[in-house]
């Protein structure tokens, strides 16, 4: 399995982290439920779990989870750059 799947996921989890990240309109909670779900998934992916991609895919995609918090916090060229980088480890799985 191709490890570099959390290379992406990590850059996306520095704008979760951030103090200033605001989940009110997000599906999670806060910021540790969806540290602690990428965290997970990251970990799944990178031994091959199939099914984790396939989540990890939907987080990733355009209007998915991810995007819509990261446009609600004003990043959303950033969430642009670390989507392509995801598709690119993606595509070569």
């Amino acid at each position: 399995m191709n490890g570099r799947i959390t290379e992406p996921i990590a850059e996306a989890l520095r704008y979760l982290t951030r103090p200033d990240c605001d989940f009110l309109w997000s599906r999670w909670q806060g910021a540790p439920q969806a540290i602690a779900e990428l965290r997970e998934l990251a970990a799944s992916a990178s031994l091959g779990d199939h099914a984790a991609l396939s989540k990890l895919d939907l987080l990733f995609a355009p209007t998915g989870a991810l995007q819509d918090l990261f446009n609600v916090n004003g990043w959303g060229d950033e969430f642009l750059r670390i989507a392509d980088g995801f598709d690119s480890v993606r595509r070569n799985i």
